[in-house]
């Protein structure tokens, strides 16, 4: 029997997606905003300085251990929280039989 990923609705927000941006639940557990390798420049030491994402909903949800949160464009285009479970595979033997 195979395991089969469920994916759970938490939470719809009033909050419109916009184009060419990206949603995720931060670790306050609200939705933050932000723009894809939001690279702005680099120290002088040559270590990469990027734009901080922008709180844009505080939901205050808080996380479950062994759940993934992610975003979904929900009715409008307005931002949903969901989460589904995260199975862990089990390892194959490696040791061949004699």
């Amino acid at each position: 029997m195979a395991n089969k990923k469920v994916e759970q609705h938490i939470y719809t927000t009033n909050y419109q997606k916009k184009e060419s941006k990206l949603y995720f639940l931060d670790k306050d557990g609200d939705l933050s905003e932000t723009v894809m390798c939001g690279l702005i420049g680099r120290e002088k030491n040559g270590d990469p300085i990027y734009r901080k994402p922008d709180k844009v909903v505080k939901i205050g949800i808080e996380r479950e251990k062994g759940y993934l949160y992610f975003i979904k464009e929900g009715k409008n285009k307005n931002c949903e929280v969901w989460r589904t479970l995260i199975l862990k595979k089990a390892k194959k033997n490696t040791k061949e039989n004699d």
